[in-house]
């Protein structure tokens, strides 16, 4: 984890009880794709449960993130294209929220799940 621009200007959320969360900085993140696409992203840390993505961060990046529904069945056909390689990434939804299914290479110790972690 490192400093980021939002850490040092004291940037934090705003959780749905209106409590404040501070943004702590940032690490990336490498990951494979379901599909065995490889990618690394920058996160945001804060103390929250679960990994987001934004939208607006992706898109800042080259990607294009296309939320869609197949008309006839109803089947969500939403995924993420990497503008530069043009690959693509599917993206399932569970319950409200899109899920990008992802794989992390343990023995590759600068990516583990523990050096992403949030310090204590």
């Amino acid at each position: 984890m490192r400093p980021s621009e939002a850490s040092k200007a004291g940037i934090h959320y705003v959780a749905c009880n209106n409590g404040r969360i501070p943004n702590e900085g940032e690490a990336d993140l490498a990951f494979k794709s379901k599909e065995g696409h490889e990618h690394r992203w920058t996160f945001q840390v804060a103390e929250v449960n679960k990994v987001l993505a934004a939208v607006s961060d992706l898109v800042d990046t080259k990607h294009r993130v296309i939320f869609d529904q197949d008309e006839r069945t109803g089947a969500d056909i939403s995924f993420i294209v990497d503008k530069t390689t043009g690959k693509a990434t599917k993206m399932r939804r569970e319950r409200k929220v899109w899920v990008v299914d992802a794989w992390i290479d343990e023995d590759d110790a600068g990516n583990s799940p523990a050096s992403f972690a949030r310090p204590e």
